[in-house]
């Protein structure tokens, strides 16, 4: 007696019948999801870098507007603009905190490690909206 898995069948491929045994149409239809989940996931990544590249874009035009602002941001804004700023740009505070004595450098890097562990793409898209915000 012939097993289940080696008994012929036919499978459709791009309109033509392929003569085969249902071993190998098991295997062409979990290669068939394979290859399913892996494009699909490939326009997830594609989508995700486009999303990041938008991001990207939106920045540097803030970043460009920001020097251009109706009107000058009190300094608590400015802080936050510049921490926004350095996380988008740079990531993670680093290097040591700034001396005591230096109250406009410790309160800089104070507001940057405040966004410790803060995406850059978080950061950019906080500083984008805050410039909007500015610009009215």
């Amino acid at each position: 007696m012939v097993s289940n898995r080696l008994r012929p069948c036919q499978v459709r491929h791009n309109t033509k019948m392929l003569h085969t045994t249902y071993a190998e149409k098991i295997n062409i239809e979990v290669l068939a999801l394979i290859l399913f989940f892996l494009h699909e996931g490939k326009n997830d990544i594609h989508s995700q870098k486009s999303v990041i590249m938008d991001v990207k874009i939106q920045f540097e035009n803030a970043v460009a507007d920001s020097k251009t602002l109706p009107a000058k941001p009190s300094n608590e804004t400015l802080l936050n603009l510049y921490s926004l700023y350095k996380q988008a740009t740079e990531g993670d505070v680093n290097g040591e905190p700034p001396t005591t004595f230096d109250f406009v450098a410790k309160a800089k890097y104070e507001a940057w490690a405040s966004l410790k562990g803060k995406t850059k793409e978080s950061a950019m898209e906080e500083y984008v909206k805050l410039v909007e915000k500015l610009k009215g």
